[in-house]
């Protein structure tokens, strides 16, 4: 809960209202989300796991902006099935947020790309997900595991986002 609310509070240095901002808060994710979701699909993934996969929408937001991809992306290490369990639940409660966002953004900016915000939004995929997580059987040091992994993912996300803070989006325009 304190990852979450640390990363919620450094959340609110992006402003979704203008374009840099969101620009920001695009480059930040783009930087994280690619190696996230390429170390997670070394499974175990729920089964409908191609349609979660959001790195192209994140890529055609920030295309569809005038914004290149980051030229480095954070690497993650997670090499248990343990850690790459917890790692995906961070990566799939990211969801949960997005629709927020997305209203945020759209209201300030129509006609801003969102598919990245808006992905899944209609496949109810956070109930199916846990109902997939429920059906594993953990031991003890697996669900320790996963609370590892979930605590690197959540470092990995703050540092990147701290560092990505809108500052740092002036050399990436048109890039």
């Amino acid at each position: 809960m304190a990852d979450h609310q640390e990363i919620d509070a450094l959340g609110q240095d992006f402003d979704l209202s203008t374009p840099a901002g969101y620009g920001a808060f695009l480059m930040a994710h783009a930087a994280v989300l690619p190696g996230l979701e390429d170390a997670v699909s070394h499974g175990p993934v729920p089964p409908d796991w191609p349609m979660r996969l959001r790195s192209q929408d994140l890529a055609a937001d920030l295309f569809g902006m005038g914004l290149a991809l980051p030229a480095q992306t954070a690497a993650l290490d997670l090499p248990s099935a343990g850690m790459r369990i917890g790692a995906l639940y961070v990566l799939e409660g990211s969801r949960l947020g997005g629709a927020v966002l997305r209203r945020r953004v759209q209201a300030a900016q129509p006609g801003a790309p969102c598919a990245f915000l808006a992905h899944g939004a209609e496949a109810r995929l956070w109930p199916s997900f846990v109902g997939w997580l429920d059906s594993l059987v953990l031991d003890e040091e697996e669900l320790d595991k996963a609370a590892h992994g979930a605590r690197s993912v959540f470092s990995v996300f703050y540092e990147t986002l701290r560092s990505w803070r809108p500052k740092r989006l002036e050399g990436a325009q048109g890039a």
